[in-house]
């Protein structure tokens, strides 16, 4: 199943630019283009929804959810020098929010073990910042979610693998250190789309893409959405509980 969506960028993200912080026009529109595809077609399912966001990163998706109708988000960032910047952020919905410094895996493990339970969980833009998938997969499932909202990059490969990268945790946008004292780099992986959903169904959960329908001279912030990485893809997909599927085509 796909979704089609209206092609007007949204202006929700443009109140970051006055912040003081490290958001230039360019990243803002990119946070427009996705809240557009990301939040405002999901807006019944958001209202009155328990959320738990993974690599919440500075709580801007915390509070667009918190804005979107959301009763209570709970967010996980593996860097306190991020949930800091939270302070900066306006809103008269952060009491809704509450962020929570860790690695998201370990964090969701002591969720669990406390009985917790969301009605969407968010993965937006950590899933290939990992080599955990599998074990991230179950963990979302096991908190029993209407929706899962999965931002990510895939490998192109029709097969279903997991392609082996690495990155530099100095930068904030990449892996946290999995060991003290720091590391040079830190192996990450992007599933392709058959693994993800092989994964997704092993759990009990159906898959679909968005369909993102951004026009051509817009499309540079968002580039990575239309096919523009040599060996990999960035998509939003859907996971819901397979009884609740139509079709798992893309």
């Amino acid at each position: 199943m796909t979704t089609d969506l209206p092609v007007r960028r949204s202006n929700y993200f443009d109140f970051v630019a006055d912040l003081g912080l490290d958001y230039t026009d360019r990243l803002v529109k990119r946070m427009n283009w996705r809240h557009a595809h990301i939040i405002l077609p999901l807006l019944d399912e958001i209202k009155g929804a328990r959320i738990l966001d993974l690599g919440s990163h500075d709580g801007r998706w915390p509070v667009a959810y918190a804005d979107a109708g959301a009763s209570e988000i709970i967010g996980i960032e593996g860097r306190a020098s991020l949930v800091e910047q939270f302070r900066q952020f306006p809103g008269e919905n952060k009491d809704k929010i509450k962020l929570q410094v860790g690695d998201f895996v370990d964090v969701m493990d002591t969720l669990l073990a406390a009985g917790e339970t969301f009605d969407i969980v968010s993965c937006l833009g950590v899933y290939y910042h990992t080599m955990q998938h599998y074990r991230m997969m179950r963990q979302m499932a096991m908190f029993k979610p209407k929706l899962i909202i999965l931002d990510s990059e895939f490998s192109r490969s029709e097969n279903p693998i997991i392609q082996i990268g690495h990155e530099n945790p100095a930068s904030k946008m990449n892996s946290i250190d999995q060991f003290e004292g720091g590391q040079r780099f830190v192996p990450v992986g992007y599933p392709s789309r058959k693994a993800v959903r092989m994964m997704a169904k092993s759990v009990g959960y159906g898959m679909s893409f968005v369909k993102w329908n951004v026009p051509e001279d817009e499309r540079e912030p968002v580039h990575d959405y239309y096919d523009q990485l040599p060996t990999r893809i960035r998509l939003t997909a859907l996971l819901r509980p397979i009884q609740e599927e139509t079709s798992e085509a893309d």
